[in-house]
């Protein structure tokens, strides 16, 4: 049911591709500081067609921050957007919008793809969502959330290596939803675009996912998973 991939950061589940964190167009700002990166969108499209090929799931959902910019992209972001669909067209695709994803919805209307972008997308036992805000009542009935927006790593002697992590619920769920699945698991999905080396776990990156701030889930019991399960995050803290 739940698979987390080794060719690239995504996870499938229920024959559904799960990925997230794109940020097309970060690649500007990464320039602006000596970095130059070329056919950024093209590389981003290669890795989802490929696990796309790999595991033939029914559907590709976008865990959000499809793009870098908060707001409307410039001139340039908005090419490597256009590019990246144009790729990607042969895929059945829907959005589960980021906060970076301002206008995402008009610029793919403006693009002619008519590819649903909603807060949520909630398909059979399985919500997905960015991660910036608390999931909806419907959400919490599901057997799992699904995001992204934590950009997760693992610091391993100086190096970054990026983490999917699996949560049970905490005591905060009975504080705010008064029906829940008690059995839901939280999965975190770490950024899809290879220029984002992720956010070593640490007492910050609890208070930075709201899942975790407000003790939807809890966060030291979670477990760490790469190509295998590495522990629990108290054993990294």
């Amino acid at each position: 049911m739940l698979k987390f991939l080794s060719s690239v950061p995504a996870l499938l589940i229920n024959n559904i591709l799960a990925a997230g964190d794109l940020h097309i167009g970060i690649e500007e700002k990464l320039s602006k500081s000596g970095i130059n990166v070329s056919m950024a969108a093209e590389h981003l499209a290669t890795r989802l067609l490929s696990a796309y090929a790999l595991s033939n799931p029914r559907m590709l959902v976008l865990l959000g921050d499809i793009k870098d910019a908060i707001g409307y992209p410039d001139k340039q972001a908005y090419s490597s957007l256009q590019r990246f669909f144009y790729l990607t067209r042969s895929l059945q695709i829907k959005i589960a919008k980021g906060n970076h994803d301002g206008h995402l919805a008009e610029i793919l209307h403006r693009l002619d793809y008519e590819i649903g972008v909603s807060r949520e997308v909630i398909i059979g036992n399985v919500a997905f969502l960015h991660g910036n805000a608390l999931p909806s009542k419907r959400a919490v009935l599901c057997d799992y959330l699904i995001e992204a927006h934590g950009h997760l790593a693992l610091d391993i002697s100086g190096s970054l290596r990026k983490v999917f992590v699996v949560a049970s619920i905490g005591k905060g769920m009975h504080r705010r939803y008064a029906v829940f699945n008690k059995k839901i698991k939280l999965v975190l999905v770490p950024p899809l675009n290879p220029l984002i080396l992720g956010n070593a776990l640490s007492e910050d990156t609890r208070k930075h996912i709201p899942a975790f701030r407000s003790e939807l889930f809890d966060f030291y019991s979670a477990k760490i998973y790469a190509d295998k399960e590495l522990g629990s995050v108290s054993d990294f803290l």
